[in-house]
């Protein structure tokens, strides 16, 4: 409210002569030419993946909250719209930047998760009005899962601080109190169902770019795989080794740039994929789009 690359060596082959023309003596033995071994093609390096700069809410099949990322101590300006994204009216500033979560509700209420404009500590802003009005409400961050740009080594827990299970946290997907996912830099997602004692984890996500739920489990969002020119969702399901990703879904077309994706689901209800220069509404969790 989430590469394994073939690396093909080519050798060179001397293509071999045309020969002597039929009935012709050949008036010189040709010396025979020495091809240069192979060269190995330097495997591709692996690009960490960007911080997400957008963060959208779903709320139900028709109304959502969305949120760009902005440098602290830019305040954050949300947009709402009711209409399945064909219009959007935007919200009075909050004062948080970096938001890293954004929660809505069909009360007009809407959460944010950041750093506060002023001093740039991770801070909790609360609106009942869809914006129009917002307020602090500190006794509800330390209850959260929140991320600390500061140190993305670490995640804050309901329970307290803790050691991130990766080196650097990209974004942060959340179920309940104890339930939560991280997608790592890596691509990697690591899930924990006792807040945070231990985790799971999946291989890299191949073209992962964002991590949502739909409230009983998680959903990485995918860029450019799959002959798909766009973004399509992967559902993670726990198996006895850890999250097993499942097929891809339907293809949203779009161009993608680093960090320009967002997903998020109502439970048993919508989901929302913002995409590039697309925004994909799904009830069958992206098995199809709207």
């Amino acid at each position: 409210m989430l590469a394994l690359t073939f690396v093909a060596l080519t050798q060179n082959r001397s293509v071999p002569g045309a020969g002597t023309t039929p009935g012709s003596s050949p008036s010189a033995t040709p010396e025979a030419t020495r091809s240069e071994p192979p060269s190995a093609t330097p495997a591709p390096v692996a690009r960490p993946l960007a911080v997400p700069g957008r963060l959208i809410a779903a709320i139900d099949a028709s109304s959502a909250v969305r949120a760009g990322a902005t440098a602290c101590p830019e305040p954050t300006t949300i947009e709402v719209t009711s209409d399945g994204g064909a219009t959007w009216e935007t919200a009075e500033p909050a004062p948080v930047s970096e938001v890293q979560r954004v929660a809505a509700g069909d009360d007009a209420f809407v959460d944010l998760i950041g750093l506060g404009v002023e001093g740039c500590a991770p801070a909790y802003e609360r609106s009942f009005t869809s914006g129009d009005a917002w307020q602090p409400v500190p006794e509800e961050l330390d209850a959260s899962w929140f991320v600390d740009p500061s140190n993305r080594a670490g995640v804050h827990a309901p329970a307290g601080d803790l050691s991130a299970p990766c080196g650097v946290v990209v974004q942060l997907a959340v179920i309940d109190a104890n339930a939560a996912a991280v997608l790592c830099e890596d691509g990697s997602v690591h899930a924990t169902s006792d807040a945070g004692a231990s985790w799971r984890s999946a291989a890299p996500v191949v073209g992962a770019a964002a991590i949502g739920t739909n409230g009983t489990a998680y959903r990485v969002a995918v860029v450019d795989q799959n002959g798909c020119v766009g973004a399509q969702l992967v559902e993670l399901t726990a198996g006895d080794a850890g999250l097993v990703p499942g097929a891809a879904g339907a293809c949203l077309a779009a161009t993608v740039g680093a960090g320009e994706v967002a997903v998020d689901s109502v439970v048993g209800g919508a989901t929302w994929l913002w995409a590039g220069d697309a925004l994909g509404r799904s009830e069958d969790g992206g098995v199809s789009w709207l």
